[in-house]
């Protein structure tokens, strides 16, 4: 006979401890509920929501997947394993989930509106927007599917539309900082480079960490000459995340073009030590060591280039002349 009492204790001060983001705490109580009743399905969900903050999606899909078997029912264990499965990357599988989650409930705009974005993933535009057009039906209020439907619009480079939704998702939802973001990103496809800035501004305002905004501010900064801002934009991303070496390989290029070229040549290494055949970062660290005079290192990275790209740019021949220049010969 399972003791009732004590694992609603568990379960609420395991609600407790989410309520504060404390998901290792949360995480604990659950599994003394699980200890007490191994077959108790609201257990296993909010353990895999807690698993599901923390990232560990693999766990919380296990978990969604244990709720599902004990009560076949569970709506939010299909929607919540749905969207652990958009974070993996399986998208078909999410789908499934999201249609059987529908099934359940038909009216549940949230669950048209993932299944959008995993239609999406995979590239089937038709679906994602027939899902986006029912999210909104079933709740005209919901700003993430005025939100979705304008990132759609974008990708298939429908700026107008695009603009259009995101300024209802803007009017349903004043502090949408994604939704400032892309419309900023739109507006910079028009040209509209005042627009767009105000918006990546605003968007940044309302959120210090959208690494979106700071790339796409960074985009402006370069256009308009204005490389120690985009540097400066770089840097911000960076910080959010130490390992996104397409960022260290445009900061390399912004260093450069102010002259710096000892740091443009640490960004590159940064990209080179990530991936050997990153032929690009072989060809812009050429570059800086031949501003820097060190002729051996430049022929050797801008022969790197040929070796792993070859004629394939139509670029090769005009490489081979600035090794000539150098004083060195081609290796390829």
């Amino acid at each position: 006979m399972f003791n009732k009492h004590k694992i609603e204790k568990y379960l609420t001060n395991g609600h407790f401890y989410m309520t504060y983001n404390n998901y290792d705490g949360a995480i604990r109580e659950y599994n003394q509920a699980i200890k007490l009743n191994p077959q108790h399905s609201e257990a296993y969900y909010f353990r895999g929501v807690a698993f599901s903050m923390q990232g560990y999606h693999d766990l919380a899909i296990q978990d969604y997947s244990k709720s599902i078997k004990l009560e076949p029912q569970n709506y939010d264990s299909y929607y919540n394993r749905g969207i652990a499965l958009i974070r993996k990357g399986d998208f078909s599988a999410a789908i499934q989930d999201f249609n059987k989650a529908i099934e359940l409930n038909p009216d549940d705009a949230e669950a048209y509106c993932e299944r959008g974005s995993a239609n999406i993933y995979q590239g089937n535009t038709k679906a994602a927007f027939q899902d986006f057009n029912k999210a909104i039906e079933v709740n005209p209020q919901f700003a993430n599917a005025y939100y979705n439907r304008g990132l759609s619009y974008g990708m298939q480079g429908n700026l107008e539309a695009a603009i259009r939704d995101y300024n209802i998702a803007i009017k349903l939802n004043p502090q949408y900082s994604n939704a400032y973001c892309n419309r900023g990103i739109a507006f910079f496809g028009q040209g509209n480079n005042i627009s767009a800035f105000q918006d990546l501004n605003y968007a940044l305002k309302l959120n210090p960490n959208n690494y979106s905004a700071y790339l796409a501010r960074s985009v402006i900064y370069v256009k308009q000459g204005n490389y120690q801002a985009a540097i400066g934009d770089y840097n911000n991303v960076l910080q959010l995340n130490p390992h996104d070496y397409s960022t260290y390989f445009v900061r390399g290029i912004a260093y450069g073009k102010q002259g710096n070229y000892d740091d443009a040549i640490k960004d590159f290494d940064k990209v080179i030590q990530h991936n050997s055949n990153d032929a690009e970062a072989y060809a812009w660290r050429g570059d800086s060591f031949a501003k820097l005079n060190k002729i051996a290192l430049a022929a050797s990275d801008l022969n790197n280039y040929l070796r792993l790209r070859g004629d394939k740019d139509g670029k090769a021949e005009k490489v081979r002349e600035i090794i000539r220049s150098l004083g060195c010969k081609p290796a390829y």
